[in-house]
């Protein structure tokens, strides 16, 4: 069988990412795969590795390095050469690398016949560009990553067309899209309505910067049959968190949930109504987001409810899943909202469930296939 190193500096176990590659290809190839958590895919041999552990001392020099330009020894104290001269001693015929760091790894490891597909995922070299740290550690740091490594790759994935529109501005290469899709749920049906209790749900991580207060505030507008759900990641004393939590507080009608693992996601929120997104364009990544969350409620039979955000709005319009805010207010959110009926809520939800297997993984599965079948054979 033909080998294939999988490099992603995460938590193999959890990013769904990541974990669809290692199980849509386990069947046809050898499978590798550096991180620090073992993902348990049976046929998956997993090493582990982690990144240099830090304290106030290692970040000030990390910082200095950054500052006056010492990026490969940077990159190479924070990684651990060892790392790659231990990985130096397999053959690979393919190394699928995750972000832009393991793009330099995968680099180091390249040899002759060894072909490199870099999954940039996201738009990492704007991906932060409204942080003054960023721009003042880091931006030159990523873009001497990409302008120095890029030309390593053979091919090259991201999660939407936009980002891939964008990242070909920058280089000779071509990028081809790979949204983020969740598994199919066969055993799914959209749920009945009550419409005395509409329950909409936001789930994810906790950010400051994707302004989550923005949902709280809305329910301020919406009539009473409207309830709100979040089940959120995140740790408890986690300070964005307690304050969106005291915030909540304020309405009888917000409620926080547990959050479940990722693949029980799209099962968990199958008993909510509409599926809740306002990501505000603070950012090129925020403007042009496809997340996870997006089509897990999809994958939840859900109607969906979303800000202008154009690519999420572009599938919306497309297969007819939902409403699209005039803005990314609460009021505007608010409007939308209020002029549901439960017919149109059901037309939504009967909807998703229509195109979920269209918008599911197992359409990744045969991109992704044929993507490394083409670079490397059966």
């Amino acid at each position: 069988m033909k080998k294939i190193l999988i490099i992603s500096f995460s938590d193999l176990k959890n990013d769904p990412r990541v974990y669809k590659q290692m199980l849509f290809l386990k069947d046809r190839y050898k499978i590798t795969a550096v991180g620090f958590t073992n993902p348990e895919i049976y046929n998956v041999h997993f090493i582990e590795t982690r990144l240099r552990k830090t304290n106030m001392i290692i970040d000030i020099f990390r910082g200095l390095m950054l500052i006056f330009g010492f990026f490969k020894k940077h990159y190479w104290f924070l990684i651990n050469k060892r790392l790659s001269n231990y990985l130096a001693e397999y053959d690979f015929d393919l190394i699928i690398a995750n972000d832009i760091e393991a793009l330099v790894l995968a680099s180091d490891l390249k040899k002759q016949k060894t072909q490199i597909l870099w999954d940039a995922h996201e738009c990492i070299i704007k991906h932060h560009q409204q942080s003054l740290k960023w721009k003042l550690f880091n931006k030159r740091y990523v873009w001497w990553m990409f302008n120095n490594y890029i030309n390593y790759t053979n091919l090259c994935t991201t999660e939407s067309d936009r980002i891939a529109v964008e990242y070909e501005r920058y280089c000779d290469k071509k990028f081809i899209t790979v949204n983020n899709l969740p598994f199919y749920s066969q055993d799914l049906n959209p749920t009945l309505v009550n419409p005395e209790k509409l329950k909409i749900i936001h789930h994810g991580g906790v950010n400051r910067s994707r302004k989550m207060e923005i949902m709280i505030e809305m329910m301020k507008y919406l009539d009473n049959r409207f309830e709100l759900f979040f089940m959120i990641k995140a740790q408890p004393t986690n300070k964005y968190f307690l304050h969106l939590k005291k915030l909540a507080s304020k309405h009888k009608n917000i409620y926080f949930v547990a959050p479940v693992s990722m693949t029980e996601i799209s099962k968990e929120i199958n008993k909510y109504d509409i599926g809740l997104f306002i990501l505000p364009p603070t950012s090129f990544h925020y403007a042009n987001a496809l997340a996870n969350k997006f089509f897990e409620f999809i994958q939840g039979r859900l109607a969906l409810a979303i800000g202008p955000s154009p690519q999420m709005e572009k599938i919306v319009s497309k297969y007819d899943l939902g409403i699209v805010a005039k803005d990314f207010t609460p009021q505007a959110m608010a409007e939308e909202l209020n002029k549901l009926t439960l017919e149109k809520i059901m037309h939504y939800k009967q909807q998703s469930h229509k195109f979920a297997y269209e918008l599911s993984a197992e359409k990744n599965r045969e991109k992704l296939q044929k993507i490394v079948r083409d670079m490397i054979g059966a």
